[in-house]
């Protein structure tokens, strides 16, 4: 990876500690009803996991999770293919994947409830 993708994902500039991130995203899901991952069995395992290490609930049900690749999958074309942007710059990721779940659904005239 090139440097500053490096930097950002393992610097210590802008950080906070575990305890106070696992809290933070926690408040910040309260009000979400669906959780997409790209793959629910890494990301939403390894938080899951995070969470019962420091004694927390997690903020959300297995029913919330959803995948992804397999919404992208169903597409005629890949909407990650729309986009150029930085790969495995975590926060990069999560837009990207944000507004191709958001076209995806568009596309198949679906809503979630």
């Amino acid at each position: 990876q090139p440097a500053e993708v490096v930097e950002a994902a393992f610097g210590s500039e802008d950080r906070i500690n575990i305890d106070e991130f696992l809290d933070t995203l926690k408040r910040w899901c309260v009000s979400a009803d669906t959780f997409w991952s790209q793959g629910p069995t890494f990301d939403m395992v390894m938080l899951e996991n995070l969470y019962l290490q420091y004694g927390k609930h997690y903020p959300w049900s297995f029913w919330q999770v959803r995948d992804s690749r397999t919404l992208f999958s169903i597409m005629p074309t890949d909407p990650r293919k729309k986009l150029n942007f930085a790969a495995h710059d975590a926060l990069e990721d999560c837009r990207a994947q944000a507004k191709c779940v958001q076209w995806s659904l568009n596309e198949l005239g679906l809503t979630l409830k």
